[in-house]
């Protein structure tokens, strides 16, 4: 295919096409994936990284979220991947735990949550680490005060999203001992 789109465009407009055609392939199997073409949705990690930034293919895999609001989350939750930490941002220039989640559900959802990971830790229904599903809001205790003071959003596979404050935005894992530890439950605030 790439050597047939040479033949019918310019040299300069084919050189930009074999720079943009591996990203453009990256991003036609994640539109697929999103879809629900694959029926058990897995994620994955890139090895070399654990700070994934927006638009590097293969950086993050997921097999399918199953609702269109699920769909809706992921977009965005890969959307703000790489963003880096600013304590109390809510934009792609920089923004903090709580201003992730706020921003990737008002936009994926239209569900307005609080700038504050203590005041959505008392929204929606508890969940049991047993029970946790795509989208489910994660809290940690004692990271940059006392008592529940981060917040992540569960992407499945025992991983979630979340601003870091040393990395910005990234994909971590629960059973990280630094989260495990500091564990404080979560709680579902979206629709099935």
């Amino acid at each position: 295919m790439l050597s047939y789109a040479k033949r019918l465009i310019n040299p300069a407009s084919a050189d930009l096409i074999k720079h943009f055609y591996p990203g453009l392939m990256a991003l036609v199997m994640l539109q697929a994936s999103c879809a629900g073409i694959r029926s058990n949705p897995q994620y994955t990690e890139s090895k070399t990284s654990t700070n994934h930034h927006k638009g590097k293919s293969g950086a993050v895999r997921y097999a399918g979220a199953n609702s269109l609001t699920e769909r809706r989350l992921f977009r965005q939750i890969e959307a703000y991947l790489g963003v880096r930490y600013r304590w109390g941002g809510t934009s792609a220039s920089g923004m903090d735990c709580s201003g992730f989640v706020r921003v990737v559900y008002k936009n994926a959802a239209n569900l307005v949550l609080p700038h504050s990971s203590r005041k959505m830790y008392g929204r929606g229904q508890h969940i049991s680490v047993s029970n946790l599903q795509f989208g489910d809001l994660v809290f940690f205790e004692n990271i940059e005060s006392k008592g529940v003071s981060h917040v992540g959003i569960y992407i499945g596979d025992e991983k979630f999203a979340h601003a870091s404050t040393s990395r910005g935005v990234v994909i971590s894992s629960l059973g990280e001992k630094y989260y495990r530890v500091r564990y404080a439950g979560a709680r579902r605030v979206h629709n099935q």
